[in-house]
């Protein structure tokens, strides 16, 4: 059987700024919202930055009155507050990257609880997630289109045209680097490693530390393998592949250290895996044709069972997060659906309109909360107990504008602190507790 490579709708990582050594912006506007830290990425080499359009717009004026916002701080002054604290709050702090800048930073959690994020200018830079000092950060010429930094293996990587780039995540010193031009897709990364699909039905696998070769084995039944979501719980990998004609999705797990094959299945329809359940289940959205999303399937390889749910309506390449056998669902536009997927056939749990839209991945916290970041640069959480809004920061734009991106980079959660970006060139980090009090 003939497969076609599976495509990826992920969210451009937005073009970044360059930092400014070593100096933080405290927020004396503390309304911001939390987020959970993002699954590892894989770190596309087929974006490209487009332009949003007067509809996109739109959308964010419509969201709340974003160009009636007070200001807080001068575009290119550097000014420190602390938050008042009689209980004790976490601090929070904002580090504009390069002020002269319009699109927002990329982050991402690193080993040990760090916080990384690229910017235009920068391939990769370690900031105190406690403080927002910049500790150090690796320069890029401006030009180059990066994402994210990924880690693995004690380093964080970053994707600079065609070569993939890693920094000590301690340190910033230079590491190995590799040539992407022989591979397709996606470099994703799975623990401590990093795996890479060829044309010619190959999966090569690089220790995350070294860029030693692992292995590399040619997947049966599979031309063009696509790796894709990652367990930690497991260990396994999950390569999936699409037939020509949309009607069957080969999916193969595979044990990233080693390249095992521990189990191989062919589900019905055209399939996307995008995240990892509990007690090794995979979560895969039902596709139409035309990109749009009908229903969520989870398939639990211990008994083979594929169990479909049924959306309550069709919904545009929606990014999703789990927890149990909860799946969120949020499309770009800022419509959030909730369904369970234990009981037969499943059921919604609710719908909620964010209004935000267009946004990034959601991200799951402690306790019921969601969050995600909007292109005008606020910050959402989700009660997803209730399904409705708990709090939002104001907008973070430059000089009244969106910037040029896109997609929007989710944020972060890091000891208590939510961290995202926005596109006034800043990462701003609040404390997660209460965002009725953003």
């Amino acid at each position: 059987t003939a497969f076609i490579p599976a495509q990826r709708r992920s969210p451009e990582a937005p073009a970044a700024e360059a930092v400014r050594d070593g100096e933080a912006v405290r927020d004396t506007d503390t309304r911001a919202l939390r987020v959970a830290p993002a699954a590892g990425r894989p770190v596309s080499r087929r974006r490209r930055p487009r332009a949003l359009t007067a509809l996109v717009a739109l959308a964010v004026l419509a969201a709340g009155g974003i160009l009636a916002v007070r200001w807080a701080q001068q575009p290119d002054a550097l000014e420190t507050s602390r938050r008042a604290a009689a209980t004790g709050p976490l601090d929070s702090w904002r580090t504009r990257l390069l002020p002269g800048g319009d699109t927002a930073p990329a982050c991402a959690a690193g080993p040990g609880g760090t916080l990384h994020c690229s910017a235009r200018g920068i391939g990769a830079a370690r900031i105190d997630p406690g403080t927002g000092k910049v500790l150090w950060s690796r320069p890029l010429p401006a030009e180059a289109v990066v994402q994210a930094p990924v880690p693995a293996g004690g380093r964080v990587g970053t994707l600079t045209g065609e070569r993939y780039a890693t920094f000590d995540a301690a340190t910033g010193a230079p590491g190995w680097g590799v040539d992407l031009a022989g591979f397709t897709g996606d470099a994703a990364p799975a623990g401590d490693v990093l795996l890479l699909g060829s044309p010619s039905g190959a999966v090569t696998a690089l220790d995350g530390a070294t860029g030693a070769r692992l292995w590399q084995r040619h997947l049966r039944g599979h031309t063009d393998p696509r790796p894709g979501p990652y367990d930690p719980a497991t260990g396994l990998v999950h390569v999936h592949e699409q037939s020509a004609d949309g009607t069957r999705t080969l999916l193969s797990a595979v044990r990233a250290r080693t390249g095992e094959v521990v189990h191989r299945r062919t589900l019905d329809g055209l399939l996307l895996p995008v995240a990892t359940g509990p007690a090794g289940a995979v979560i895969l959205t039902a596709q139409r044709l035309d990109s749009q999303t009908e229903e969520v399937v989870r398939y639990d390889p211990a008994s083979g069972a594929a169990h479909r749910v049924r959306l309550p309506f069709r919904m545009g390449e929606p990014r999703v997060a789990v927890r149990g056998s909860t799946v969120y669902l949020l499309e770009r536009t800022g419509m959030l659906v909730a369904v369970d997927t234990a009981v037969p056939g499943g059921r919604e749990l609710w719908q909620l309109s964010t209004a935000a839209g267009p946004v990034s991945a959601p991200v799951l916290g402690e306790g019921d909360r969601l969050y995600l970041s909007a292109a005008d640069g606020r910050l959402l959480a989700v009660d997803t107990a209730r399904g409705a809004l708990a709090g939002q920061t104001e907008p973070r734009l430059r000089g009244g504008r969106l910037g040029h991106r896109a997609g929007v980079a989710p944020p972060v959660v890091l000891g208590g602190r939510v961290v995202a970006t926005a596109p006034d060139g800043s990462v701003f980090a609040v404390d997660g507790a209460e965002p009725g009090r953003w």
